[in-house]
């Protein structure tokens, strides 16, 4: 028996819905490389998009490269990209082939697991990847012991060899052994191939059957969420630039960013690049990924939330019972700007800023673990905005959420100094929004291109400054760039200057003390925000 490309439809399908139908018990499984409880969620996201494809006709080697597209730009996760990847090189494996026999399906799935180690890095074993490895192997020896096997016997077998090897998993990984259970990532690889062998055998797997697998839950409650030392899962896939387009010409993407995180998944294609990673520096990352060309899909989650979620930090799902009249859940990037919202108040603080927008879900899981009645929410930039009334429209009661409409940190600050609470929710709203206005936002930072903007014409790698997003200085070098603010700071009253993560302290208090000249009527402090990609954010009032 040969695969034809309806055949092989038929089998992502049944993987797909087996996927969904055990996202749970996949879930809780998931202790490394972070015990986050995401696994099933990414594997099911993964897999699903081959739901949006049409009935296929051809061949069976261009339907498996419509596959591999829809993984790759549905990946979630770090066992979402592992996994992309893998179907990436299964179906290179496949290119040209009209109908494909076990011996070529065994052939494919070998190069899928190669393919899928040369994106990690630093592959650990106990994983996905050993199951994928193991199961690659046992294909090939099968199909070359029985050139006419079917496709049915060789995935039946490959079925019952994941499953044996996934007990061995606990022995390779010292966490699953704490744990006591087997690799989450294994047994979502297992799923599908039970999935497979369902279609094949004429049951394919419809969505809202059983569960294929059945598991004890790991104790989420064991681990400690400070363990997790790289708290943001971010994930991005980049349309090459001209300049890198070529196979393999962004490797120094990498590179830069490989000492700031873990659990790395990288792929460097010809047009695109895929890239997960584990880190405390998100925006970071992004920024330079942005750098080989255009950002077209970025996703970033808080694993240390999740964590707390699953380890009895909020109730029901994440949804914390509101247990005081007012909170709030606020955008934010950089330790220090961190740190001064939590002392104003900030129940809530989502990563996102300037080129790193949080999603609705994002925005809309912070509301609900706020323990609060109203929540008002300060989405900290223009782009944000949208995302955020969007969630609030989200909220049902008892709760609900009102978007204080911030367009800078400096902005987000002025609102949370403006709460009363003595004052009634829309009294708040009254006091927070206008408080907006009494401050402007002036951001110094580097032009990433030539463009002519607001009268200037800037050039690549020179310093511009604009306030609340209109450029008002532009130089060669920082000083020379602080000093063009002259006009907007004539009538300043009081200037706090937010130094970034790249700006050592003198450098903050020698630009204060250029800003205290620029503005002698004003009172100039000057603090660590931390903030990436702006050396300066002023807070002008």
């Amino acid at each position: 028996m040969l695969m034809d490309a309806k055949t092989l439809s038929a089998c992502f399908l049944s993987a797909a819905n087996a996927l969904a139908n055990s996202e749970t018990p996949i879930n809780n499984l998931n202790v490394f490389p972070v015990p986050d409880g995401d696994t099933g969620t990414n594997m099911a996201g993964t897999a699903a998009s081959v739901c949006a494809l049409a009935d296929p006709e051809g061949a069976v080697g261009d339907f498996a490269a419509l596959v591999a597209s829809g993984y790759l730009m549905a990946a979630r996760g770090n066992s979402g990209a592992i996994l992309s990847l893998y179907v990436k090189g299964f179906a290179e494996g496949l290119a040209g082939l009209e109908t494909a026999s076990a011996a070529e399906l065994a052939r494919a799935m070998v190069r899928g697991t190669e393919a899928a180690y040369r994106a990690v890095p630093q592959p650990a074993e106990g994983t996905i990847l050993t199951v994928m490895r193991v199961c690659g192997d046992r294909a090939r020896e099968l199909t070359e012991a029985d050139p006419d096997l079917s496709p049915a016997a060789l995935f039946g077998d490959l079925a019952v060899t994941a499953e044996a090897v996934l007990p061995k998993t606990m022995e390779m990984l010292p966490v699953l052994a704490r744990a006591k259970v087997v690799d989450a990532g294994g047994v979502g690889f297992m799923t599908i191939l039970r999935g497979f062998h369902a279609a094949l055998c004429g049951s394919p797997v419809a969505r809202g059957d059983r569960a294929v697998v059945e598991a004890e839950a790991a104790d989420f409650s064991a681990f400690s969420t400070e363990d997790i030392a790289n708290a943001f899962c971010v994930e991005c896939i980049v349309k090459k630039s001209p300049a890198y387009a070529a196979d393999g010409a962004a490797e120094e993407l990498l590179e830069r960013i490989g000492p700031f995180g873990d659990s790395v998944v990288f792929l460097d294609g010809a047009g695109l690049i895929k890239l997960h990673i584990h880190t405390n520096r998100p925006v970071f990352v992004l920024e330079c990924a942005g750098e080989y060309g255009e950002l077209i899909s970025t996703k970033t989650e808080n694993m240390r939330d999740q964590h707390s979620v699953l380890a009895g930090g909020a109730k029901d799902g994440g949804v914390a019972e509101p247990e005081k009249p007012f909170g709030f859940a606020a955008v934010c990037s950089g330790e220090g700007f961190e740190a001064t919202l939590r002392e104003l108040g900030a129940d809530r603080l989502i990563p996102g800023g300037a080129t790193m927008n949080p999603s609705t879900d994002q925005i809309l899981a912070a509301v609900l673990a706020t323990p609060a009645e109203t929540v008002f929410v300060l989405p900290g930039n223009p782009n944000i905005l949208l995302v955020a009334e969007a969630a609030a429209r989200l909220v049902q009661p008892p709760r609900r959420a009102v978007v204080i409409p911030s367009r800078s940190l400096p902005q987000t600050i002025a609102a949370l100094q403006a709460f009363d609470g003595s004052l009634s929710a829309e009294e708040n709203r009254a006091a927070m929004t206008g408080a907006l206005s009494s401050v402007r936002t002036v951001a110094v930072t580097r032009a990433v291109r030539d463009a002519e903007l607001d009268g200037f014409r800037v050039e690549k790698d020179r310093y511009m400054a604009l306030c609340d997003g209109t450029v008002v200085s532009c130089a060669a070098g920082r000083d020379e760039c602080l000093r063009g603010l002259a006009e907007t700071l004539a009538d300043a009253v009081y200037v706090v200057l937010y130094y970034g993560e790249n700006v050592h302290y003198q450098e903050a208090s020698d630009a204060a003390r250029l800003i205290a000249e620029l503005a002698p009527d004003a009172d100039v402090d000057f603090a660590n925000g931390d903030q990436p990609l702006y050396d300066f954010i002023l807070s002008v009032s």
